[in-house]
């Protein structure tokens, strides 16, 4: 076994590990000190040792953790939750490592004018937020999940070698598989009466926010498992599917060495070229297989969740792919290759599809559904609480943008809305409620930091993407970044556009997946490695 499939066997091993520790904590009140603490200690004794351990760490949280309290300390009724843990080590360790050296390559980064821009637009909604008297603890609230961006100078420090991202790439595949893995398993527990372990692993779940399971449909044993860290299955599913462009199609469109002509087959054939070339294939197979759970499973994972900004976001992102894939392909005169790409898409979906009415409807249990339950999910946009609470917020929000539309309210500004949503009319009966956090991200982003700082942001994507495509046109064709490259630019682009209705850019999820966009899309470093 390799060192790297090591680390992917590791990294899986010690989400396990987590998960399992997190229930106990859990479950044990009593517990739960001890294990944040020695959590914490085991992250402040590798992150010391390698620091891109620690980095990794951080990543693989985000993947699996969601909201970030998995493990949570609770001092004095204050509130540290493991993934605010891991950013102190994690800052803290590269903070003195940067102060030694007197190095912070983030500093060379052709990027680091558009995030600053950010960061000075963010500053702004935290000053201008104090001077209209909003409240202390609400502009903290909001400014809290942008003190996450600061993790751009260990991540792009860490992330600059070929070893390195290589590794990450192993990280990437543990956690979506683990994540992907633990969505059919909860939909699959939560869509049948299997021991009744649903009451136990709903009220863990939802303590520590790990995920929301919500019945679809009242005359029907079927739920939905949707978990904020989905938003990252969702980015990678395109690093993922661009990477099979290389890898499977080619794959698939070529005839193999062993369907030779009859001609072919009655010549002799070279035992040792025989060999190599049967080596070769089983070595292609095994990437194709990995390949394959690494789409299947995800694209499975985000239709089990039942999120229709997931899906909207998915299928555009999709349809984008698909036209630079065919624009390239028109023109060198050989789409041939792009009608093999759209039928293995086609039949990547169908496979996600089936797969997942067939975990619903699996005998083992009572259990029952049908792809009419798919197609009503996917077409129905009023009368449910999530959709008419953000209808609910739009005219609110944007009669509250007017009144500062390009500097913004800043951070801590709450606007008051009528909602639907039975758990606000359970604390208000009139519907009535005021609030800070919205679920339309960018008119949030709007409200508080201004048309400038949406435009700053957008920009500061525009930039990712623009200098991911101009590497694109340097690297010579077939080699891997340019597919990998193209997957990250189109992966972030889905994430903007579940941000319009759920907010992802202004928290850690969609921020981390920002820094990680930064840290590789200037790299040289994109080889491919034995299961990429």
């Amino acid at each position: 076994m390799g060192s790297n499939q090591k680390i992917f066997i590791s990294a899986l091993l010690a989400i396990l590990a987590s998960e399992v520790l997190s229930f106990i904590a859990y479950a044990n009140p009593g517990t739960s000190p001890w294990i944040f603490g020695l959590v914490a200690i085991a992250i402040i004794i590798i992150t010391v040792y390698r620091l891109e351990w620690g980095v990794f760490i951080g990543i693989a949280e985000l993947i699996v953790g969601s909201l970030g309290k998995m493990f949570v300390l609770e001092p004095d009724g204050s509130n540290i939750s493991i993934r605010m843990a891991i950013w102190i080590i994690v800052m803290l360790v590269w903070l003195a490592q940067a102060l030694s050296n007197r190095e912070i390559s983030f500093l060379r980064s052709k990027l680091k004018y558009p995030v600053f821009l950010l960061w000075i637009t963010i500053i702004w909604a935290i000053v201008f937020g104090l001077i209209r008297g909003n409240s202390l603890g609400a502009i903290f609230s909001d400014v809290n999940n942008y003190f996450y961006f600061a993790l751009i100078f260990p991540v792009y420090g860490v992330l600059r070698s070929r070893r390195v991202v290589e590794r990450l790439h192993y990280v990437f595949s543990a956690a979506v598989i683990f994540l992907s893995l633990k969505t059919i398993a909860l939909f699959y527990i939560f869509s049948h009466e299997f021991f009744n372990l649903q009451d136990t692993l709903y009220s863990w779940l939802r303590a520590t926010r790990l995920a929301e399971i919500t019945n679809i449909d009242p005359n029907v044993l079927l739920s939905r498992v949707f978990m904020q860290s989905h938003i990252w299955i969702l980015f990678l599913l395109f690093l993922y599917l661009a990477i099979s462009l290389k890898n499977i199609i080619p794959f698939i469109y070529k005839s193999s060495v062993y369907n030779h002509s009859a001609e072919d087959e009655e010549e002799k054939i070279n035992p040792v070229e025989y060999r190599d070339a049967r080596m070769s294939r089983n070595t292609t197979l095994i990437r194709v297989g990995v390949i394959l759970s690494l789409l299947i499973l995800p694209l499975s994972a985000i239709i089990m969740s039942f999120s229709r900004s997931f899906w909207l976001a998915g299928i555009i992102a999709f349809v984008l792919l698909f036209s630079i894939y065919f624009v390239r392909r028109l023109r060198k005169r050989r789409v041939n290759k792009f009608f093999v790409f759209v039928g293995f898409s086609c039949l990547m979906i169908l496979a996600s599809i089936g797969l997942t009415l067939g975990v619903a409807s699996f005998p083992i249990g009572k259990g029952a559904t049908s792809a009419d339950l798919l197609r009503q999910r996917a077409s129905k946009f009023t009368g449910e609480a999530a959709v008419s609470s953000r209808y609910a917020q739009m005219i609110p929000l944007l009669g509250a943008i007017a009144k500062h539309p390009v500097v913004g309210s800043g951070f801590g500004t709450s606007v008051t809305y009528t909602s639907q949503d039975p758990r606000v009319l359970e604390k208000y009966p009139d519907g009535k409620y005021s609030t800070t956090s919205f679920e339309l991200g960018w008119l949030e982003i709007w409200l508080k930091l201004g048309l400038i700082g949406v435009l700053a942001y957008l920009y500061l994507l525009y930039r990712i993407c623009r200098i991911g495509y101009d590497s694109i046109k340097r690297i010579p064709s077939g080699k891997i970044k340019k597919y990998a490259l193209a997957g990250l630019c189109v992966g972030l682009i889905a994430v903007a556009l579940a941000h319009g209705v759920s907010p992802y850019l202004n928290h850690p999820l969609g921020i981390g997946i920002v820094i990680v966009c930064i840290s590789l899309v200037e790299r040289k470093y994109f080889k491919r490695s034995p299961y990429l």
